[in-house]
């Protein structure tokens, strides 16, 4: 005897139970219906950055693309020029050969005309961390610098900070 899927227009012959074929099967256990079909969305064929030929992979993004967003924040480099990048929102310079280091701590030591102490910290008066002009910056030490930034962290109802 030749078994059939019941499915109108259907001719598999592999049996799941006793009316439907595994495909049908699935979908009836998955939708509720084995004659429909799960609807996917239809994507841009291409990624959604500018001039990117790559295939989506997630967001709208290429896999490079994606990775630059989830680690900088952006799907675009944040190079700005050879020996410059920038990471947690502060530009970094390259200095020597390997070493980089943030430049609004090169940008004090050259005003000051000396090199800046490891207990002292540089505080963006404006915050713009990328706004590093010597009037932006200000020498202040660790304490200090904590009290700046908890005057204007926002607290909860209990008086404590509130997270990120």
């Amino acid at each position: 005897m030749n078994w059939k899927c019941s499915v109108e227009g259907c001719k598999r012959t592999d049996r799941a139970n006793s009316e439907w074929c595994r495909l049908h099967y699935k979908r009836w256990y998955r939708h509720g219906d084995p004659s429909t079909t799960r609807k996917t969305p239809k994507l841009d064929p291409n990624c959604a950055v500018d001039g990117c030929p790559g295939r989506p992979v997630a967001k709208g993004l290429c896999g490079n693309h994606y990775a630059l967003r989830r680690r900088n924040g952006a799907p675009v480099r944040t190079r700005i020029f050879v020996g410059q990048y920038i990471k947690d929102g502060y530009r970094f310079v390259l200095v020597g050969t390997r070493t980089y280091e943030p430049e609004h701590r090169i940008v004090m030591a050259r005003f000051l005309h000396r090199q800046l102490r490891s207990d002292e910290h540089v505080h963006h008066i404006d915050g713009d961390t990328l706004n590093n002009s010597p009037s932006n910056l200000q020498i202040v030490t660790a304490s200090e610098h904590l009290r700046i930034h908890a005057a204007t962290r926002p607290r909860g109802h209990r008086g404590r900070y509130k997270k990120g």
